[in-house]
């Protein structure tokens, strides 16, 4: 019977530490990104995102494979990466009539990486800026992230992919 008492007490305690979680101020966003999928796609200079590479490869890119897996013939003019809040960024591509998004995240030094698994189109809000772009506070770990949805009720296209739709 001691025996029983002590194991239950070693397992609660494994229940408790197996659930605590390390709070180190962190978005839940940045700790659920595939990190398999991860494309290097800018850097901070002066507190300002910068994509570093080829901006029309990289629009061509996601051109071509919005086309291939979501059957989205969007033109894109303009490529930028916006802060949407605390040290978490968006990767938008814009264009006359569509706007798409990847979700970013800032490493340590500064680099941004871009979740090129999981975007998020629309042509009902791409004037929204908060309205069909990419989250992972609701996904689990390692799932692909969720669309916001249009504050205007517009249709926001989710693709998602098992390598990265976007490349220099």
């Amino acid at each position: 019977m001691r025996n029983y008492f002590k194991l239950i007490t070693v397992a609660i305690i494994s229940l408790f530490i197996l659930s605590c979680s390390n709070d180190k101020g962190e978005s839940s966003s940045k700790k659920v990104v595939n990190n398999d999928n991860l494309i290097e796609i800018g850097v901070l200079e002066d507190g300002l995102p910068v994509i570093k590479g080829d901006k029309d490869v990289l629009i061509k890119s996601w051109e071509r494979n919005l086309l291939r897996l979501s059957k989205i013939n969007a033109k894109f003019t303009d490529i930028y990466i916006t802060e949407i809040g605390k040290e978490e960024y968006q990767l938008v591509f814009k264009g006359n009539e569509f706007k798409s998004s990847f979700f970013v995240q800032k490493s340590e030094n500064n680099k941004l990486f871009a979740s090129g698994d999981t975007s998020c189109t629309t042509s009902d809000c791409s004037q929204e800026p908060e309205g069909c772009v990419v989250s992972y506070k609701l996904s689990k770990p390692g799932a692909p992230g969720s669309c916001t949805p249009c504050g205007n009720g517009g249709t926001c296209t989710k693709t998602t992919s098992n390598f990265t739709m976007i490349s220099f």
